[in-house]
């Protein structure tokens, strides 16, 4: 990445209302501290960068007649429901409270081996404006 883009964080410490107010109304904002890179990016735009990404949805019908949404992605969150809007809904909640437990302990989750790869969806579910928005993720 070409270096000219980052502001140096001395020079965001001086205006640092002004990144932001950038960050928020501008274009998302490149910024070096020493060897460290980062990006301030208002929440929205996140949302419509990682908006591609969906969450593939398989149904199991369980043998009292009610449905299992199962993804392919977080294979171990799921739910169950008496049909499968209940149970997609169910999901929409699990990967909810399973992108807060992430993000809470980041350090760790984004570290493990079979959790790595979650951090787009979790940032996407974390960045979404509503919990429809969440729903509008699963793919079934």
């Amino acid at each position: 990445m070409p270096e000219t883009i980052y502001i140096n964080s001395t020079d965001v410490r001086k205006d640092f209302s002004a990144t932001i107010d950038n960050a928020i109304h501008s274009r998302p904002q490149f910024i070096q501290r020493t060897h460290n890179h980062m990006i301030f990016i208002e929440e929205g735009e996140l949302h419509r960068l990682l908006s591609g990404l969906t969450i593939p949805v398989k149904f199991v019908k369980d043998d009292d007649g009610s449905y299992i949404a199962k993804n392919t992605i977080m294979e171990d969150i799921f739910a169950k429901g008496k049909t499968k809007n209940e149970a997609l809904d169910g999901l929409c909640d699990e990967l909810i409270d399973y992108a807060n437990d992430y993000y809470a302990d980041y350090e760790l989750y984004s570290r493990s081996t079979n959790r790595r790869n979650h951090s787009p969806y979790v940032m996407r579910i974390l960045s979404a404006p509503s919990r429809e928005a969440v729903r509008e993720m699963l793919d079934a």
